[in-house]
């Protein structure tokens, strides 16, 4: 119907048959991915965590800071509106 290349974009039965042939290095890459996502998503929520301490028990940094956050609220549903 849209003449597309195979090679372009195969066949969901192909795509399924190669990935079976090479499930070993499918599996490989998925859990190498899986590891990167947890890795990266525990070193955000550790370095959160620190801000949100520091914030927390010194004074002139949470003043400091609530400006600027108090700034991003406002400007924040102008966007939504205007990008959705």
């Amino acid at each position: 119907m849209f003449h597309i290349k195979k090679w372009i974009l195969p066949a969901p039965a192909i795509i399924a048959k190669e990935a079976q042939g090479q499930s070993d290095i499918l599996w490989d890459h998925t859990l190498a991915t899986i590891q990167l996502t947890l890795i990266g998503f525990l070193i955000g929520t550790l370095i959160g965590l620190v801000i949100a301490i520091m914030l927390h028990l010194i004074p002139f940094l949470k003043s400091a800071c609530t400006r600027y956050s108090s700034l991003a609220r406002t400007f924040q549903p102008s966007l939504l509106r205007r990008y959705s």
